[in-house]
């Protein structure tokens, strides 16, 4: 059986194929391939998991990168994700919306890198969940004291994410840490296209160098 968490019940779970929502500024319109996710912590308030594509997926062909992404699991309305382009905070609001504040590693016209960063309100499709198939560490999950969860066959409940590394309060976020150039050069390839594809979506306005 195919599960889906709902991050407001995580539960434990029978070692299956495990389906986990997640929020990514934009869904499928920024990157069309589904991730895998490793459970690295779960405790009552935050469920930190690693993102990473899949690896039958050529890496030219998905940016999700091999392992990069953290993204911790909150509360059910804030969304905080590091990767190495930059990080973004968001946060979901009873309407449906999401807030955003990001900070992308770019690099302008004149070959100078800098950090951008922008302050965005997601509806609709952009604010849509994605879902990522749990490949390690499910038994984290059902290990932790959090209530049962329920199988399901539409999209999971909103998720908060977090991480160590990225630097996000306030209304903006300032990429530090683990938010540095990749090196992986399909990776990179894929993570600087992206990081521009979330840029352009979110009409960034400021470019700091």
């Amino acid at each position: 059986m195919r599960h889906f968490i709902t991050f407001s019940a995580l539960a434990p779970l029978a070692l299956a194929n495990t389906n986990l929502p997640f929020f990514w500024p934009g869904g499928g319109e920024v990157n069309s391939t589904n991730p895998v996710a490793s459970i690295v912590s779960v405790d009552k308030a935050t469920t930190v998991v690693n993102l990473a594509c899949p690896k039958s997926v050529d890496l030219n062909d998905c940016g999700w990168g091999t392992g990069q992404i953290t993204f911790s699991v909150i509360s059910t309305s804030t969304y905080v994700a590091a990767f190495p382009q930059g990080n973004f905070k968001c946060t979901s609001s009873k309407d449906a919306n999401v807030a955003c504040a990001m900070g992308l590693l770019m690099e302008s016209a004149d070959g100078k890198s800098g950090t951008m960063f922008a302050d965005t309100t997601l509806s609709g499709s952009d604010a849509a969940m994605q879902t990522a198939t749990v490949t390690a560490g499910e038994e984290k999950l059902a290990a932790s004291n959090t209530p049962t969860a329920t199988s399901a066959s539409g999209s999971g409940s909103m998720v908060t994410s977090a991480s160590a590394g990225a630097k996000a309060s306030g209304s903006a976020a300032s990429a530090t840490g683990s938010a540095a150039t990749p090196t992986a050069s399909g990776a990179a390839t894929r993570f600087g296209v992206e990081g521009a594809a979330l840029a352009a979506m979110v009409g960034a306005a400021a470019f700091a160098l």
